[in-house]
């Protein structure tokens, strides 16, 4: 029993350090993201959801690179684009753009990125802000959001779809 108590706290120091050794990523608020969007500097908007999720509705003028991305992968897309540019990555919620975002700042920030961020609460504190969503056709105010549970998250949940249109 002590040995498997010494082994957790191991564990646990050790997530504890590895945690500390890494930056926070930075979180940009709906309202922030959409000042720097309206602002002058060199802004590269990354969607990492699936392809539904996207077809359903994104932000206007973000590049789909999937939840599977890599920054090596980001860096060849980008190639040219980095150099001075604020790299905003989102999700459906935070969550998995946090996480690439956490993973892909030191290679973004060497290949000439001036920064690099996540849109905290994602596509769907964007629409809870008020901002506008586009899917194929223009216009739309459909979130996808997984499920039920991840609807309740939006102000209007009549808002949320799981299938394209």
């Amino acid at each position: 029993m002590r040995a498997l108590l010494f082994a957790i706290f191991l564990v646990l120091s050790f997530d504890h350090a590895a945690a500390q050794d890494r930056p926070d990523v930075t979180r940009l608020t709906a309202d922030e993201l959409q000042a720097k969007r309206r602002g002058a500097s060199a802004l590269i908007v990354l969607d990492v959801r699936g392809a539904n999720e996207y077809a359903i509705s994104h932000l206007e003028g973000s590049v789909r690179v999937g939840p599977e991305v890599d920054a090596a992968q980001i860096r060849r897309l980008l190639r040219g684009k980095l150099r001075g540019a604020t790299v905003v990555f989102y999700c459906t919620a935070g969550v998995r753009s946090e996480a690439i975002a956490q993973k892909s700042e030191p290679l973004l920030r060497a290949a000439g990125a001036r920064s690099v961020a996540s849109l905290s609460d994602g596509i769907i504190g964007w629409s809870n802000a008020g901002l506008p969503l586009v899917d194929r056709n223009g216009r739309t105010q459909l979130v996808h959001t997984f499920d039920q549970q991840t609807a309740r998250l939006l102000f209007e949940p009549s808002r949320a779809r799981f299938e394209p249109r």
